[in-house]
């Protein structure tokens, strides 16, 4: 069943808001299960965001970064330590508190790594595995951030 998406508050008519309400849609659109080859898999653009994150997974001891970069199925981050390898999977919250529910923890992916400093990593967000209530926190979360950068505190 497909997530509802919250309905853009009418104090923000700008067409910015409205472009990038629309643009990040696509975290709750059905994801396609076949990309030709020859198809730029990175269709949607993206938006850069500075956001302290943490990484925690079972394989892997607990990593810290920020976003470079933001898109609506994915991100870039700029990683601290040389980076896992692609294919491992993480738990990401936003900011440096540990995660207090799942409501907090979005599944990611490692898809892409550079391996020479400045070091780094590009996620994709695994929608299926991740609960409905965190992509809909996660979305207003980068929603806030981009419209307006010094009002989310909770995100530094």
């Amino acid at each position: 069943m497909p997530l509802k998406s919250p309905v853009l508050p009418s104090s923000d008519p700008s067409p910015f808001s409205q472009r990038v309400f629309n643009w990040f849609q696509a975290l709750f659109d059905e994801p396609s299960d076949f990309i030709p080859e020859t198809q730029e898999k990175r269709s949607l653009p993206r938006h850069k965001l500075h956001i302290d994150l943490q990484l925690c997974s079972v394989s892997c001891p607990k990593l810290v970064g920020h976003s470079v970069n933001v898109s609506p199925l994915g991100l870039f981050v700029q990683l601290e330590s040389p980076p896992p390898p692609s294919g491992t999977a993480f738990q990401m919250t936003l900011g440096h508190k540990p995660s207090s529910s799942n409501l907090d923890e979005i599944i990611v992916v490692v898809v892409r790594t550079v391996r020479v400093p400045p070091f780094g990593v590009g996620l994709e967000i695994l929608r299926g595995l991740t609960h409905p209530g965190a992509l809909r926190n996660y979305r207003a979360q980068i929603l806030s951030r981009l419209r307006n950068p010094s009002s989310s505190p909770f995100l530094t």
